[in-house]
């Protein structure tokens, strides 16, 4: 009855959902300092992924995995490993000065945190190669599948009373990842045969040259504001500010779910370029005003007033998501149509222009200082590809 397009942005956004309101609830379950510490966690860990294996998975969109040699598997199979390698040292560098710095983080938990450390990315990559072997909808179903088994592990571990919060959270997390990446790698393998071999990383390094600072570039400015707030401000104000970007997120699932059928050329230019722009404005416009809404009301009804943070920051945080899909789907624009020199030229600049700015922001105007950076960074980023873009 419905197209795989449709399948797969449904699941995208019914998953989206789901994992806001468990958000909710764990939050609350957790209290502003706890959810700080774990925002540190989970933030730390989606930076360095994202970060680092973002121009593999592109590439590997881009070739599609029926066309993708076995050299090449071979190569990548190296160079994941190697970037698994890096990221736990960097996670654990950030996170015991994370500890020595602003809030003590337990050894156990640190112990743990690796274990999600290494199953969230296992997943982000299973999900990934997946949604380059055309298997759409079963991406979207089992992106509902993974949410819905954490919220089902978290609530039924919650039996066991000798298990805090934060650990129940984290093995509710290692358990869908490990359950969902299983069923992914089945359907993978059902596609091609998987060998697993080590090979040189030369090659596919070369294949995904200007592919790496796109997504690494996103990936680092999706999380860096709240390492700035962590780092920066007092840390209750993380766990304020983490809950409110958890939830304004939601505007964040269609740009995202676009621009990966872009690339997955699943959904034509002309198909986008036709949509009337004053159509999508207005779309924008009335969706961002009820998200903002929502959010704030949301937190108050579930957590208390002890968590709500200004107007005006709910607000910057939206027009910060705005800006930073429209600059997605144009720099996917901008891959698909062989131009990604000047992705990658923007993407270079991107980061250092928001940590520059986000500091600054914060030191003039405080917490909404940061997603302001953010969104003016991002508006800076538009000019520049606007100016190389062929359409």
């Amino acid at each position: 009855m419905f197209s795989a397009r449709f399948l797969y942005l449904f699941g995208r956004a019914a998953a989206t959902f789901a994992s806001l309101v468990l958000a909710l609830v764990y939050s609350r379950d957790l209290g502003l300092v706890n959810r700080s510490s774990l925002a540190m966690i989970m933030t730390t860990n989606a930076i360095l992924w994202i970060v680092l294996t973002s121009g593999a998975t592109l590439t590997i969109r881009k070739i599609g995995w029926a066309n993708t040699k076995d050299s090449t598997l071979n190569s990548l199979a190296t160079v994941i490993i190697s970037q698994y390698v890096i990221i736990v040292l960097l996670y654990l560098t950030v996170i015991n000065l994370y500890s020595q710095i602003k809030n003590p983080i337990a050894f156990n938990l640190v112990l743990l945190s690796l274990i999600y450390v290494t199953t969230s990315g296992i997943h982000l990559i299973a999900m990934e190669i997946l949604l380059s072997t055309e298997k759409i909808k079963s991406v979207g179903v089992l992106e509902i599948a993974t949410v819905s088994s954490q919220i089902s592990i978290y609530f039924v571990s919650s039996l066991i009373n000798e298990l805090s919060v934060a650990t129940r959270l984290l093995l509710a997390f290692i358990f869908s990842y490990l359950l969902v990446s299983v069923i992914a790698i089945y359907l993978i393998a059902k596609t091609k045969r998987i060998r697993i071999k080590l090979g040189a990383p030369q090659e596919f390094i070369h294949l995904s040259r200007y592919n790496h600072f796109f997504g690494a570039s996103l990936g680092f400015m999706d999380r860096i504001d709240r390492l700035l707030v962590g780092f920066l401000l007092a840390t209750p104000v993380l766990g304020k500010y983490a809950v409110a970007t958890t939830l304004i997120t939601l505007l964040r699932f269609l740009p995202d779910g676009i621009s990966k059928l872009i690339i997955a050329k699943k959904v034509t230019l002309n198909r986008i370029n036709l949509m009337r722009k004053e159509l999508i404005f207005t779309y924008a416009f009335v969706l961002t005003s009820a998200v903002i809404i929502i959010s704030k009301e949301s937190i108050y009804f579930f957590l208390g007033q002890e968590w709500i943070l200004g107007f005006s920051i709910y607000v910057a945080i939206a027009m910060q998501e705005l800006m930073r899909g429209s600059y997605q789907i144009m720099a996917n624009k901008n891959v698909l149509h062989g131009h990604s020199k000047s992705v990658h030229t923007a993407a270079t600049l991107l980061p250092l222009i928001s940590i520059s700015a986000g500091l600054l922001g914060t030191k003039l105007f405080g917490l909404i200082g940061i997603p302001s950076a953010l969104c003016a960074t991002y508006i800076f980023g538009i000019a520049v590809l606007r100016r190389r873009v062929v359409a």
